[in-house]
């Protein structure tokens, strides 16, 4: 083989390995994005302002279709909250437990400026994606830092069977 032939076969071996990453099935985050884009599709304008003065803690209701579309990130990080608030593991199937949860907006965490944290029984149990938070933040940019808003939430997993299988624990947002 001639050195361009050897040229030729690393270009195209090249071009199809872009070609590869470029129809690979959809990643997490084209997921995450997907969903925010759905949500947005859905909520067009803000919630208005309040007419009526808020003081610290009032909260805001958030109501979605019953999708529980959203994934809470980071509960991998919070097993032993969920664990407490779902009152253990559930044998073989686990738990589709319909909770409400809470948003708290998080503007001074110093890893996102437009974090929201996610709370069960005053429990921390995760984030809004990442990449959902700037879409939470326009819908409720008319709406004082000192308010909360309520969401409905599903738990979903906190498996175990006798063969030592454990399932981790995991939250859906109804946005």
């Amino acid at each position: 083989m001639s050195n361009w032939q050897i040229f030729l076969v690393f270009v195209g071996a090249i071009v199809v390995i872009l070609w590869a990453v470029r129809v690979e099935p959809a990643s997490r985050r084209s997921r995450i994005e997907t969903d925010a884009k759905a949500i947005l599709d859905r909520i067009q304008t803000p919630i208005p302002a309040p007419t009526a003065p808020v003081k610290p803690g009032d909260f805001f209701n958030i109501h979605g279709r019953g999708e529980f579309n959203v994934h809470v990130a980071g509960s991998s990080h919070c097993q032993d909250a969920l664990l407490n608030i779902c009152g253990g593991k559930h044998a073989k199937s686990g738990w589709h437990k319909h909770v409400e949860a809470t948003l708290i907006r998080e503007p001074e965490n110093p890893h996102d400026r437009n974090a929201v944290r996610v709370e069960i029984d005053g429990k921390k149990v995760g984030y809004i994606p990442a990449e959902m938070a700037p879409l939470f933040d326009h819908l409720v940019q008319n709406i004082p830092l000192v308010c909360h808003f309520k969401v409905p939430a599903l738990v979903v997993g906190g498996w175990h069977n006798e063969v030592e299988d454990d399932g981790f624990f995991g939250v859906r947002l109804d946005m």
